[in-house]
């Protein structure tokens, strides 16, 4: 009785601590956004702010058409310092996600109980056909682990990858997302570590915020699958997971 409360204790620390990471991601992730919001809307009443006083003002259709002609270049101005800030805003999300990896890096290979007193550098038997690994890891604590692709044989699990589409779906923060487009797809490259969790986390598609937001999105997600057990050691395992946004 004892040993299952102790067990119930750990979850519930893991839960909080988890919601904890979360919290943290989402807020720096809101304060760049916040931080970019604010520019921008200070840059459009310096920019705008008396020419639309004018605008109001104006009946004469001569200064109307004089008006028109400054108000263009006053935008292309405008359009040229907020790209700038966008810039800016990009920056700070990729160091974010550089800095996140770093606070949750790869545990690497671990022995699993009924190979608990092997040594942690020696690595598991060939991969089977279909799987290829990389072998770079050091003695001890790993950067880098054995590492495998999922081949036809080894998909996710069906309820596994619905579980992550769910839970991205709804915490995506869409709304941070300008774009003209009404789909931007991004595809994830996710490695599930040797204790089940989501990290090292890449993303290609042709607009770079959505990737690097996906990115973020899934880090603060804090969702853990199961472990991938192969000779006698968890192991890193990773897969792909398309991403179809609609912004209609």
């Amino acid at each position: 009785m004892k040993y299952l409360y102790l067990i119930n204790l750990f979850l519930l620390g893991s839960l909080f601590v988890g919601a904890q990471e979360r919290a943290i991601i989402d807020k720096e992730v809101s304060e760049i956004y916040k931080n970019y919001s604010n520019k921008v809307e200070n840059l459009q009443k310096k920019s705008f702010s008396e020419i639309d006083a004018q605008y109001k003002k104006t009946k004469s259709e001569k200064k109307l058409e004089e008006l028109d002609e400054k108000y263009i270049k006053i935008r292309e101005v405008f359009l040229v310092d907020q790209e700038k800030f966008q810039q800016e805003k990009l920056l700070k999300l990729r160091n974010l996600v550089d800095e996140v990896k770093k606070r949750y890096p790869l545990i690497g290979k671990v022995a699993s109980a009924k190979n608990e007193n092997e040594k942690t550098e020696n690595y598991p038997p060939p991969p089977t056909s279909g799987q290829k690994i990389i072998q770079n890891g050091v003695k001890g604590h790993l950067i880098k682990s054995p590492s495998y692709d999922l081949n036809k044989s080894d998909e996710l699990k069906l309820e596994e990858k619905d579980k992550i589409r769910k839970n991205f779906s709804e915490n995506f923060r869409i709304d941070y997302i300008n774009t003209n487009d009404d789909i931007l797809k991004t595809r994830l490259l996710i490695n599930v570590d040797s204790d089940g969790s989501l990290k090292d986390i890449t993303a290609e598609g042709v607009n770079e915020e959505v990737n690097l937001l996906s990115i973020l999105t899934i880090y603060s997600l804090n969702i853990k699958l199961e472990p991938y057990e192969n000779g006698g050691y968890f192991l890193v395992r990773k897969f792909t997971l398309p991403i179809s946004l609609n912004f209609e």
